[in-house]
């Protein structure tokens, strides 16, 4: 990230630089900038783990794959993005399997048509909801692990909004509040960032009046 930022920082000012000089000038600086978006590339190829199969594998939640036998033919089992996400001794890895194997066989053509044209999060939210004769959900285990996975950062951004938000909340004049307050202040406005909630549109129920009391309040 602070790669790429400098990367567009230093466009910027040979861009503004570029416009005062001749053409020869500018062509000479064109192919710097060419050499130097090389240097970065390669650089950054060398930092990122882009050849991780555990980004590949991740697909698996693509309809494609999860409701299609013919296209599993690299992610035939879990196991592994399960070891990879801290999930063993969690769940049973013996049903994960068999889940993730029955999966395809649940659903007519029609049915996987009707869940391939959902949103991938609503379709998975319908597949999760499947249920068996006795009213069991079919995929409970399979669902711990989806859960899990569409829980993961897809960017640094979340961090960054977290971070702007800490510093709203302890700065000079608030310096002295406690870690655990700090806390639960960033997850309550985090929350209300998330649900669109703010003073105004905020619904207190009797629950809330109930722990504003001083012991709460005032507690050490």
């Amino acid at each position: 990230l602070v790669l790429l930022k400098c990367i567009c920082h230093s466009s910027a000012i040979i861009a503004s630089k570029a416009a005062e000089q001749s053409s020869e000038c500018v062509q000479e600086i064109k192919l710097k900038c060419l050499q130097f978006y090389k240097t970065a590339v390669k650089e950054m190829l060398k930092r990122l783990p882009y050849k991780d199969t555990f980004f590949e594998m991740l697909t698996f939640i693509d309809p494609k794959i999860a409701l299609y036998n013919e296209s599993r033919i690299k992610i035939k089992d879990l196991t592994d993005i399960a070891v990879r996400i801290g999930l063993i001794g969690q769940i049973d890895i013996t049903k994960l399997a068999f889940e993730w194997r029955s999966l395809p066989s649940m659903f007519n053509d029609i049915e996987k048509q009707e869940l391939s044209s959902l949103d991938i999060e609503e379709m998975w939210r319908k597949i999760l909801e499947f249920k068996d004769s006795n009213g069991d959900k079919m995929f409970s285990t399979l669902e711990s692990l989806i859960e899990v996975v569409f829980s993961l950062p897809h960017s640094n951004a979340e961090a960054e909004r977290i971070f702007s938000i800490v510093s709203d909340v302890k700065n000079k004049k608030r310096n002295r509040l406690s870690n655990d307050m700090v806390s639960a202040i960033c997850i309550i406005r985090s929350s209300f960032q998330t649900q669109g909630n703010n003073c105004l549109n905020f619904k207190v129920e009797p629950r809330h009046l109930e722990l504003h009391n001083s012991e709460n309040l005032y507690k050490k």
